[in-house]
This record gives structure tokens, C-alpha cells and sequence, in this order.
């Protein structure tokens, strides 16, 4: 509104100021008013209802926003509805909206709407009737009601035991049982809106029909004429509003709570009564049987304790009795013809009896004016207290010993009851100690070691007499020495038939014990010191044990060692034998490994070949042939052996061969070597396989693989010596060194065979001169023994085979003609290998270019002379 008088003034102004001017007319619009309305339009809300609030511009199309206030303050900005979840009282107030156009025009604010927040109402749960306590068949109604609320609301019904059911107030219940009761509570809702607080609970006690009580006053049950009883009948606690009915055997007799009998002997029977309340009838009660008798029994005077002793100190109650099921009997006590006591009860008590005590006591009944006739007689014996005496032969034992401690009462034969005190604290039975009779029996065990004072003392049973302690009795108990149990083994894991050897030692006094001993706790016949196994088999595998037993004191025994676990396998299986590496052959100078392996401890191994021990012997795992020859092929097998016990691997066979020889061979004429050309050396291995060659000159390889080496053949390397050997990628991968090879050698060869081919030729040309000079020069009378021809004639060659000459190249000489042969060669023919030539070993060395001495010739004709 401000705004249009701003915009009034300042075009009044402004037509003051300004010259008239015609100028065009704006139309002006009311700035329009909103309407606020609330959806639902409820008077009264609860927290979590949701509410709209939606503001309208009548006739307006304009894009209006609104600002939303309460009586708090500003909201918020928004559209023309704002929609709130209600959370508490504190959104109750009064809610306006303010349509505007965002930098144009803001209209007046709408009017108020109150919006009613209350809080969610409690509940409030009656019963009908209101009763303490209801009976199964009766009808009760539950009433929820709001106060203060006028809408709609429906409950929900609980009881302790869960949900019952959804309906409106009020609930009516017909109760069945005592299942019925509980506590019962409402909880109001509105569907889709709000669900109050649980109302408080109502009780609903549901109790059985009770049955009343029948008492008798007096409480007698037995009567005698003209005696008068009063019967009355009622419940624990309350009986108001019940009303009751008398009956004796089903028969009514009349409707009260009292019932009085003046009796006599037909109104002996059974009565009983029931009540009525509302609609319920209670259970009849308990039958009260009524005796009505003629005269009384007589009275029998018994003794608490059925004894005639008694000892000093000792209650001695008297109890009279009659047959009688009444109250306010008198009782009169005698004690030898005198009255000693007299009293409505029916027990007479001397609280601590003295000797003087001892008598005859009597007994008799008075109820009213009538009397029982007198009991019968019990005497009485009152004596002084005894002293305990302890007997024991046991001054000392043994854990696992039973010692036996026996407490008697001299000259008294009552029962008593034995208590035992050691070191003065109370022995009782328990796990070691056994209480019985007169007798304490002691387990002895480990934990028992000391020395014990024990002293006993009798209690009469079901009396309080209490005998004096017996002296003390002095019992030491020892620990017995603690057993070993040992193998005679390092290995606990055996084979059939192995020997086993068990040893159970005791270091102190061994000789005055014997031994136990258990297999998987089961006990073994075994007494010794050792328990021997002389072959083992599958059944002996177990937990084993020992303990000693004295040999005196049969129940001294010591606890057992701990436990020695002894396996025996099933089937001994055979040492591993393996080669590595494994081949189906090895080569000469190859290394060979084997290995040998038996499973378990203890294991010494022994190697053989060809059922022969090795030699050097070996005991170790495994056996290594660092250079493999071929008297190492065969068959190898390995023995694994602890104690008496061994066993044999399956055999290997192991087989060397020889390694292929390379053949050097000369591949270039003498002639050409002794003229100083190339010397061709050739090598070759043969077995049809492709193969490298290495090569060595004096003990040096050479930097050549050919099958061929080409060598200038000076004065150096004719001296030189060479090998060579075959070389491979896969096994073999080489072959064995050729024989060696120096050029000189041969060359030296070829002289020698050339001197002594010369020889032989020098030799037969001399001896054929000579024959023929010897034929010509000969006398023809005389007859001299002529030396054979050294050939024959072509007429005597068909009959003799061989000629002397031939004989004597032939014949093996003797080994004394060999040595003397040999002897001649070195001295006649010897030669020297000097720079590549031949020389005689007396001759200059410019001489020595061949044989120039024949000094064995001579020796030669002598035998032809001859």
C-alpha cells in the first residue's frame, strides 16, 4: 500500500513541475488478498500427523510465490502448499502466507490459521466388575477410554501373553481358566494417523475354584460318648459372600459354617462341606472322618532311643503313647512306683542323666475325668563315658600301601560311630581315606609323604555320648622311587621281526622290586627288569609303560613312567637303491653315485658287489666311484642293518664300458717328413657318429677340432708328441686319447728295419761266398762233418719242410738265448735317435747315415764252421 502512495506522490509532483503534455493513461490493478486454508481441516493434531497448508490468489494466473510464517517466525519460501509432519506441541500456532512476485509485487498477508498440536493422549484401562480376584466362568469387561477426546479411536488389547485383538471399547471376556490371568492393557489408535502410549495395566487374577477347609475343633477325630466337636468350615483368608453346605457321606445336612456333634457311636462317618459366591460352587473339602469309641486303650511308654544304657550327659526321653487321635491328653510319668512328671505332652526328658537316673519307669493317660490303666515297665542304665583305644600294626608306609587304623570302646558292644582326627584336623571318607565301622582305611599315595599323628573317638549313633580321644598313633609314609623306562635304541619306529628291548630301572634298592608292565594300558605278563621283543611284529605297536612293585609289600607299587610309544610297520620295506645319474651304461672314467635310503632311525649301511662286500668297505648312505672302470661293472646292492636286524635293496645293475679309442694315423710319406714338408696327422673315432677332435701336442691342447692336423715338419715338432680324442654334445662326450704320436719315431723305425733288412741281405750274400769258397777250397778225402746248407735244393724241398736258416729265424729262443740275443743286439747293433738320424753307439756321428758295423757276423760263420 506504501508502494502505490510513493508511485501517487511522484506523479503529482511530477505534473507540477512539468508543462502540460498529453501523455497515455496506465490502468492500475488491487494487489489481489490470499486465502489460506488447512488440509484436513481437523481441530485438534498429534505429533507424526502430516498437514497442507495451501495458500490461493482468487482470479489470479500470475506466477505467485509465498513466504510462509507462524507466530515463531519466518519458514520458509515456497510454492502455494506446505505440507509439515507434525513433531511435537511446538508446531501448534497460528500459520499465515504472503503471495508475491518476485521483484514486482508483494500482496498483504493472509489471514491466521491455527493449527492445534496436542500431545498424544493416555489411555486409561477400567475393569468390570472391579474385583480382586475372579473364578473360570464368570464374565469381566475391560473399558479404555480417552478423556478430554472426541474422535474416533480404536484399540489394541494386550495381555502379558501377547496381542489379543483389534476392536472398540469395551472388551467383555468370559474367563475359562486360570490361564485368563495376567495383566491387561489398551492402546488407542487412529488408523492411518497416531497410536497412543500403552495404557496401564490392568490386573485380572483368575484363580481355581477353590475348595474350602473342614477343621474340628477339637482336633480329635476319635471320640467318646457325650463328648462335644465343633466343625467348621471356610477358605484361607477371605470367606466373605460365601455362603456354606454340610454333607456326611453325600448326604446334606444343613447350610452354615458350623457344624456341632454331641457324640455317640452313630455319628461316627466322613463329613465334609462346599461353598457357593455369585454363580460359582467351590470343590467339596477334605472328608473329616469322626470316631466315636466306647472306652480307652492302653498307654505304651517308649524311649527315644531304643536303649537300656545310657551314658552320662545323655538326653533320656520318654514318650507315652495312646491310641488316641486327640489333644489335651495328660500325661503321668513313674520312675519306680513314685510320679516324676506330669503334663499335657506326651514326651518326659531327663536333659543330662546321671548314674542315679538308672530305675523302672512307667507311664499313664488322663483326658478330662477319664484315665488309662498304667504301661508296661522299661528299665533304665545309666553309666560313666568311655575312652576311644586306637589299634594299628602300620608304623609307616608306602604310596599305594592300604593302611588300616581300627578305633574300638573296650567291654561296650553299642553301635558307634568312629571319627578320626590326623595331625588334628577331621578325617572324613574321600578318594584315599575310607571311613567304615570302627575301621580308617588309607590309600597311600605320592602326595601323602610326611608323618601323621592320628587319633580316634566314638560317637554313639543317633546319640550325643561322645567317648574320650584315643593317644596318639604315629604313621610315616615314603615316596617310592620313581621308575625309568627306556629302548635300547635311538629309534622308537620298527620292522618285523626287529628285536626290541624295553628296560624298566629303579636306581634305589632294585632287587626288592619287580615291575608291572602295560601295553596301551592293558597289563603285560613281563616282571623283569626288561621287557624283550625278540621279533617284532605289527601287534606290538602301542603305548607302553612300567611301574615297580615291591616284592615284600604287594600293594607298594610306584607310578608309572611316562608313556614310550613303540610302531612297528606292517611291511619292512626294502632299502631305495638309486644311481645318479642314471644311465643304461656308464663310461670308463664316468662318476658313478649311488644312494641308499631305508626309512626310519639307526639305519648302517652296507654296500656289496656281485654278493661281495665292497672293497674299500663303505657305511655310509652312499657309495661314489669318482673314476668308473670297467671292473666296476655288476651288480650292487646295498644292506641297511641296525641291531640283529638287516635287510637287503633290490639289486642294481651297474654296467662301464669302454670308452671308444681314437686312432691316429700318418698321413704323409717319410720322405716327405725327412724333407721338411707338412706333416698331415689324421684322426678318427669309429663308430659311424659325427665327432670334434681335440688335439695335444706335448701334454697341450691345440686350438683345432678338425679330424686332420697339419703341422710343418721341422727339427722341433718331428720330436713333438701328438694325441688326439674324439669330442660329443651328448654322451659319450669323448672318447678315449689316441696312442701318441712323434714323427722322429717313425722315422727312427724305418732306419732300423732298413738296417736290419740290410743286415739279413749282407748276411746271406757273405754266407752263400763262403759256401761256395769253402766247396771249391775243400779236401774231398776227408769227411768232416759239413755245417748244413742254409738253403736246400729244389729236390730236397719236396721232402724237408724247413731249412736251418729257417729254423733258426723261427725257433722261440729260450729266455736265456733271448737275454744273451738281446744282449748281442744292444752291443752289436745298437743305435742312437740323435737329431732325427741313426747312429751307431760307436761310431762318430758323421758317420752314423747307416749300419756300418756287423760285429755279431763272425758269431754267425763260427756256427756255419762248425
Amino acid at each position: 500500500m506504501e508502494m502505490f502512495q510513493i508511485i501517487f506522490l511522484t506523479v503529482a509532483v511530477s505534473a507540477q513541475v512539468s508543462p502540460p503534455t498529453v501523455k497515455p493513461v496506465t490502468t492500475n490493478r488491487a494487489i489481489p488478498t490470499a486465502k489460506l486454508t488447512l488440509e484436513p481441516a481437523l481441530a485438534v493434531f498429534y505429533p507424526s500427523d502430516n498437514v497442507t497448508l495451501k495458500c490461493e490468489i482468487e482470479g489470479s494466473s500470475d506466477d505467485w510465490s509465498y513466504k510462509w510464517r507462524n507466530n515463531k517466525g519466518f519458514l520458509q519460501e515456497s510454492k502455494s502448499r506446505l505440507e509439515i509432519t507434525l513433531k511435537s506441541m511446538d508446531d501448534s500456532g497460528e500459520y499465515t502466507c504472503q503471495p508475491f512476485i518476485k521483484d514486482r509485487v508483494t500482496a498483504e498477508m493472509s489471514s491466521a490459521v491455527t493449527l492445534q498440536v496436542n500431545a498424544i493422549p493416555t489411555a486409561k484401562l477400567t475393569l468390570e466388575p472391579a474385583l480382586a480376584v475372579f473364578y473360570p466362568s464368570e464374565n469381566v469387561t475391560l473399558k479404555c477410554e480417552i478423556e478430554g477426546s472426541s474422535d474416533d479411536w480404536s484399540y489394541k488389547w494386550r495381555n502379558n501373553k501377547g496381542f489379543l485383538q483389534e476392536s472398540k471399547s469395551p472388551l467383555e471376556i468370559t474367563l475359562k481358566s486360570m490361564d485368563d490371568s495376567g495383566e491387561y492393557t489398551c492402546q488407542p489408535f487412529i488408523k492411518d494417523r497416531v497410536t497412543t502410549e500403552m495404557s496401564s495395566a490392568v490386573t485380572l487374577q483368575v484363580n481355581e475354584t477353590p475348595r474350602p477347609k473342614l477343621t474340628a475343633d477339637p482336633n480329635w477325630t476319635e471320640f467318646f460318648p457325650n463328648e462335644t466337636i465343633t466343625l467348621t468350615c471356610g477358605f484361607d483368608g477371605n470367606s466373605d459372600g460365601w455362603s456354606f453346605e454340610w454333607l456326611k457321606i453325600n448326604e446334606t445336612l444343613k447350610t452354615s459354617s458350623t457344624l456341632t456333634i454331641t457324640a455317640k457311636p452313630s455319628d461316627s462317618g466322613r463329613y465334609s462341606c462346599k461353598g457357593k459366591l455369585r454363580s460359582v460352587v467351590s470343590q467339596q473339602s477334605d472328608a473329616f472322618q469322626l470316631n466315636v469309641k466306647d472306652q480307652w486303650p492302653k498307654p505304651n511308654l517308649t524311649q527315644s532311643q531304643n536303649v537300656q544304657v545310657f551314658y552320662k550327659g545323655e538326653t533320656i526321653t520318654f514318650n507315652c503313647k495312646v491310641e488316641v487321635r486327640s489333644l489335651n491328653l495328660e500325661y503321668l510319668f513313674f520312675r519306680d512306683s513314685v510320679q516324676i512328671h506330669a503334663n499335657t505332652s506326651n514326651s518326659f526328658s531327663i536333659q543330662s542323666a546321671q548314674v542315679s537316673h538308672s530305675g523302672k519307669y512307667l507311664c499313664q493317660v488322663k483326658r478330662r475325668t477319664l484315665s488309662s490303666g498304667q504301661s508296661d515297665v522299661r528299665t533304665v542304665t545309666v553309666k560313666e563315658i568311655p575312652q576311644a583305644q586306637l589299634n594299628s600294626e602300620w608304623k609307616d608306609a608306602f604310596p599305594g600301601e592300604t593302611v588300616s587304623l581300627q578305633c574300638v570302646i573296650p567291654g561296650v558292644s553299642e553301635n558307634w560311630i568312629y571319627m578320626w582326627f590326623r595331625n588334628e584336623k577331621t578325617v572324613s571318607s574321600g578318594p584315599d581315606t575310607n571311613v567304615y565301622g570302627n575301621t580308617l582305611s588309607l590309600s597311600v599315595k605320592s602326595h601323602h609323604t610326611g608323618l601323621y599323628m592320628y587319633v580316634c573317638q566314638a560317637q554313639l549313633e543317633r546319640r550325643s555320648v561322645t567317648s574320650a580321644k584315643s593317644t596318639q598313633h604315629s604313621l610315616n609314609i615314603y615316596e617310592p622311587p620313581q621308575p625309568k623306562l627306556s629302548i635300547e635304541s635311538e629309534w622308537k619306529m620298527f620292522y618285523r621281526s626287529e628285536k626290541i628291548t624295553l628296560k624298566c630301572s629303579i636306581n634305589k634298592n632294585p632287587n626288592d622290586w619287580l615291575y608291572e608292565w602295560y601295553k596301551n594300558k592293558s597289563p603285560l605278563p613281563e616282571a623283569k627288569d626288561t621287557l624283550l621283543i625278540n621279533s617284532a611284529d605289527i601287534s606290538h605297536s602301542g603305548s607302553y609303560k612300567c611301574k615297580g612293585k615291591h616284592q615284600q609289600r604287594s600293594k607298594v607299587t610306584t607310578s608309572e613312567t611316562q608313556a614310550l610309544q613303540i610302531h612297528i610297520y606292517d611291511k619292512t620295506p626294502k632299502p631305495d637303491i638309486k644311481e645318479h645319474p642314471s644311465f643304461e651304461f656308464f663310461y670308463t672314467d664316468e662318476r658313478i653315485h649311488l644312494d641308499c635310503n631305508m626309512s626310519g632311525d639307526g639305519w648302517e649301511y652296507h654296500w656289496n658287489k656281485d654278493s661281495k662286500p665292497t672293497q674299500p668297505s663303505i657305511t655310509n648312505t652312499n657309495y661314489t666311484i669318482n673314476s668308473a672302470s670297467l671292473h666296476h661293472t655288476g651288480v650292487y646292492k646295498c644292506e641297511a642293518k641296525r641291531g640283529d636286524f638287516s635287510i637287503y635293496s633290490e639289486p642294481l645293475k651297474v654296467e662301464v664300458q669302454a670308452r671308444l679309442s681314437a686312432v691316429l694315423t700318418l698321413g704323409t710319406e717319410l720322405s716327405d717328413i725327412m724333407a721338411g714338408s707338412v706333416l698331415t696327422l689324421r684322426c678318427e673315432v669309429s663308430d659311424g657318429k659325427e665327432w670334434n677332435y681335440t688335439w695335444s701336442e706335448n701334454g697341450q691342447e691345440l686350438n683345432e677340432s678338425s679330424h686332420t692336423l697339419k703341422v710343418k715338419a721341422t727339427e722341433d715338432t718331428i720330436k713333438n708328441e701328438f694325441k688326439c680324442r674324439g669330442k660329443r654334445t651328448v654322451r659319450p662326450l669323448y672318447s678315449s686319447w689316441s696312442e701318441g704320436f712323434v714323427a722322429n719315431n717313425t722315422v727312427f723305425k724305418r732306419k732300423i728295419l732298413l738296417a736290419i733288412s740290410g743286415f739279413f741281405i749282407c748276411c746271406i750274400v757273405i754266407l752263400i761266398i763262403g759256401c761256395i769258397v769253402l766247396k771249391i777250397t775243400r779236401k774231398p778225402v776227408k769227411k768232416e762233418t759239413l755245417c748244413e746248407d742254409l738253403f736246400i735244393s729244389m729236390a730236397d724241398s719236396k721232402n724237408q719242410a724247413t731249412t736251418p736258416l729257417m729254423e733258426y729265424m723261427e725257433n722261440k729262443p729260450k729266455e736265456n738265448e733271448s737275454e744273451e740275443k738281446e744282449e748281442l743286439i744292444m752291443d752289436h747293433i745298437s743305435v742312437t735317435h740323435v737329431d732325427g738320424v741313426i747312429k751307431g753307439k760307436d761310431s762318430p756321428s758323421a758317420e752314423a747315415n747307416g749300419l756300418t758295423s756287423f760285429k755279431g757276423i763272425d758269431k754267425v760263420w763260427q756256427i756255419c764252421s762248425i
